[in-house]
């Protein structure tokens, strides 16, 4: 879609933009993946492994690893122990060394009710007839937004209004969280009631109707931080309305359009254009899907590590590698250390 809009208006420095990729390569890849359950024996060469759930996001998993007697795992991204959508991470088996992410090394996630603070959004911006629009990521953030929805309007807590998810991608991954509610908290009747409440934008005409919706409602489309995808479509045409509110859900990087913007950029370019950034801005705190410091604490004492264990320390901004080593060191008797880039470890 992005490269058929940018080679139609001439906004690419290509003269032809082309995809990185077609339906047709992607589907053809899907036969180079094999399925492996949750704890189940697997082998590589003379490598063999485990993944081992760990609550991120749908089939986020940890890898246990053993070759030579030794066991080493890789956390991945980690989940929350409260995650409002997905199931605890599994407390880890013993180990020789560990891998572990730090993305919230040096951060504690925000208290607030994510529910309320959500529906008080949505209250002011109905209560002055405005539209709510929603960066999100495809995989997890959209799926907990509509269940949030859902049960807000199923309280009464905000008024019943339509609610658009306009990411085919997303769309997609919803009807997988739906066939799998044993790997979640929802049940199936949660699930049925967050897929049916939600309208489904598939195709580009689809999402373009919502241009002619005249009442309040609310519009989730990709991407997360605003870098591309149909949200930017919706912003040329709402950014500049007042009664607009710009919510976003997730971690926003730096540089990226939605990091601007959430720091009060007054206008933002999409498309070679300046548009001018009028609406409200804000930012829902509480629904990251990692674990914070204390959290990756309190997971790691739930799980069967030896005090002794190296801890090896991955996936931080530098300042959060440093907080998390300095932090588990005081609270922890692990051998913690942030990992060096291309050094060699010998366990």
């Amino acid at each position: 879609e992005e490269a058929r809009y940018l080679g139609r208006h001439k906004l690419s420095k290509h003269e032809r933009p082309e995809p990185l990729y077609d339906q047709a390569e992607a589907e053809a890849c899907m036969a180079l993946f094999q399925p492996v359950a949750f704890e189940e024996d697997a082998k590589v060469g003379d490598i063999r492994f485990q993944l081992w759930p760990v609550g991120h996001i749908l089939g986020a998993a940890s890898v246990i690893i053993e070759a030579d007697g030794k066991r080493v795992g890789f956390s991945g991204d980690v989940g929350r122990l409260d995650d409002v959508f997905m199931k605890p991470p599994k407390p880890l088996p013993a180990l020789d060394m560990l891998m572990l992410e730090s993305t919230y090394g040096n951060r504690r996630h925000d208290s607030t009710d994510p529910f309320s603070q959500l529906a008080d959004i949505i209250n002011t911006t109905v209560d002055k007839g405005g539209n709510v629009l929603i960066p999100s990521f495809a995989v997890g953030r959209a799926q907990v937004l509509q269940h949030m929805l859902t049960t807000l309007m199923q309280e009464g807590r905000i008024p019943t209004l339509p609610i658009y998810l306009d990411s085919p991608m997303a769309i997609n991954v919803s009807e997988i969280y739906c066939r799998y509610e044993d790997q979640h908290k929802l049940n199936i009747a949660q699930c049925h009631d967050m897929c049916g409440t939600v309208h489904y934008s598939r195709s580009v005409d689809d999402s373009k109707a919502l241009a002619d919706q005249i009442y309040p409602h609310v519009i989730i489309a990709g991407s997360g931080m605003a870098t591309g995808g149909r949200i930017l479509h919706h912003f040329k045409r709402l950014l500049n309305k007042p009664r607009t509110t710009v919510l976003f859900a997730g971690y926003q990087a730096g540089g990226t359009r939605g990091a601007k913007m959430v720091a009060g950029a007054e206008t933002v370019k999409i498309h070679g254009e300046w548009i001018p950034v009028k609406a409200r801005v804000e930012v829902l705190d509480g629904l990251s899907g990692h674990a914070d410091f204390v959290e990756m604490e309190q997971w790691l004492a739930q799980s069967d590590l030896a005090p002794e264990t190296p801890i090896y320390l991955i996936h931080g901004d530098p300042e959060a590698l440093e907080a998390m080593r300095d932090h588990l060191r005081q609270s922890t008797r692990f051998e913690v250390e942030v990992a060096g880039y291309q050094s060699i470890v010998r366990v």
